[in-house]
């Protein structure tokens, strides 16, 4: 019995091996560009079912996080009169659908929202998806109609700051700025392809 039970205790500790190193490929897997993953203590969601979803949306691979942001990417364009397709394309190109993203310059959550736009939006949870959603594509959705529905102007101030895009005119000759609008049409037209029935309103 006793040579049974150390049997089985080495294939538990086998088995939980095996799951942790699963877990590791998975966090790892599609690492968003230019930006961490950091946990902050801080930083609660508004309520359990978004805590749930910050912490899943970290672990699982790509397209599962953008499956699981979805719903929240879709209401909150319909809430703000944008299309769901250019919201997930905006989240896809800021922050791989990590909603704990930081960025080098402290832009936080999905739709990498700086400290100073959180303030100006009285957005006090930055790293809640809802909230940042929320919060994200309302300021995008106001940028949309300060540039009369010109979409790369929108995007370019979303990237660059309004600021920027006025004093040049249009958009500016940033390379990062160019290649940030360039790569939200693309993946634009990827999530009108691939939710083709739902991706609109």
């Amino acid at each position: 019995m006793s040579r049974l039970n150390h049997h089985m205790s080495r294939l538990t500790l086998v088995a939980i091996l095996a799951g942790l190193s699963g877990l590791a490929g998975i966090m790892f897997f599609e690492p968003a560009p230019r930006v961490t993953v950091q946990a902050s203590a801080s930083c609660q969601a508004v309520d359990p079912a978004a805590a749930a979803r910050q912490r899943l949306t970290v672990v699982l691979p790509l397209r599962q996080r953008q499956r699981v942001v979805w719903p929240l990417a879709r209401k909150a364009a319909r809430k703000h009169g944008l299309e769901p397709a250019l919201v997930m394309a905006v989240i896809q190109t800021e922050s791989r659908f990590l909603p704990q993203a930081r960025s080098h310059r402290g832009a936080m959550g999905l739709m990498q929202i700086t400290p100073t736009t959180a303030r100006h939006l009285k957005l006090t949870s930055p790293l809640d998806p809802q909230a940042n959603l929320d919060a994200g594509v309302g300021y995008l959705a106001h940028l949309y109609r300060e540039h009369q529905g010109d979409l790369r102007l929108a995007l370019a101030a979303y990237n660059a700051g309004p600021a920027k895009v006025a004093q040049a005119g249009g958009i500016p000759d940033i390379p990062e700025t160019r290649q940030y609008v360039d790569q939200v049409l693309t993946n634009l037209d990827h999530f009108r392809a691939e939710y083709s029935a739902v991706a609109r309103f």
